[in-house]
Parts: structure tokens; sequence; C-alpha cells
């Protein structure tokens, strides 16, 4: 048995060394240029990822400030129209009067309520950019209808 013993040690010492240099932790030339090459991928997509949401916060910033021009040109426009519908009520009928003044307080709301969105414009709205952008650009186009109404 002991014989045995030392024939098989030797054995079974070349076979836990080659056991062990078998799964030495290096990668072989292949495996290793695979791994730098996906390390790069990840650092060129993380790259392209960081450029693209500059690219959308620039468009998102653009687009922000066409619109905030856009309502302080009718909130503008809302002022000349209060300001000529003054001049009307001081030298209006009291039938005419009545009428122009029904028609300026509904202006200067419109006007409050354009104000109040032009003041959320600076607001961070990530999430509801799209629904505040088509409501305030439905009552600027409401506040442009409006105003034309004035005019007749």
């Amino acid at each position: 048995m002991k014989n045995l013993f030392t024939q098989a040690a030797p054995v079974v010492l070349l076979a836990l060394l080659a056991t062990l240099t078998a799964c030495d932790n290096k990668p072989n030339p292949d495996q290793q240029e695979s791994i730098e090459n996906a390390k790069q991928d990840i650092k060129d997509a993380a790259s392209e990822m960081g450029s693209a949401a500059d690219n959308a916060s620039d468009a998102l910033r653009q687009e922000r400030d066409e619109l905030a021009a856009k309502a302080r040109e009718q909130s503008a426009k809302l002022d000349q129209a209060i300001a000529d519908l003054d001049r009307k009520i001081e030298k209006a009928s009291s039938r005419e009067k009545a009428r122009w003044e029904e028609r300026r307080r509904k202006l200067v709301k419109e006007r409050d309520d354009l104000k109040s969105d032009m003041n959320r414009l600076g607001d961070d709205m990530k999430g509801g950019w799209n629904d505040f952008k088509t409501s305030l650009g439905n009552k600027l186009d409401q506040i442009a209808d409006d105003l034309k109404a004035v005019d007749n």
C-alpha cells in the first residue's frame, strides 16, 4: 500500500500542477485582444451617448428659446391690445363700454396665464415638456385669434 502511495503521489502532483497551469489567470493573446476591443467599444459608446445627450439638450434649449420668444411677442401684442381697449373704453358709450370691458378682462386673463406659462419655461420639465409645449402652442394660437377679433 505504501508502495502504491509513493507511486501515485508524483502522478497526482503532476496532474495538480497541470491543472493549476491550465487555469492561469492570464488570457491568451486572442482573448486579450477581444477584451481590449470590448473595453474600447464601451468607451466609444459612452462617448456617443454623452454627445447624443448634449445634442438633445441643445435642441431642447433651442426649442424652449424659440417658444419663449413667441410667447414674449404675443404678450407684447396683448399689452398693446389692452392699451387700445383702454382708449376705446374712455370714449365709448355705456353699451359699448361694457362690451369692451368684458373683452379687456378676457385679454388680461390670457396675458396673465401666458406670463405664468412663460415663467414655467425656465423650470426643469424633462417629463412634461411635450405636453407643455403643445398646451402653450395652442394658447398662443388662441391668443392670436383673439387679437384678430379685437381688431375687427
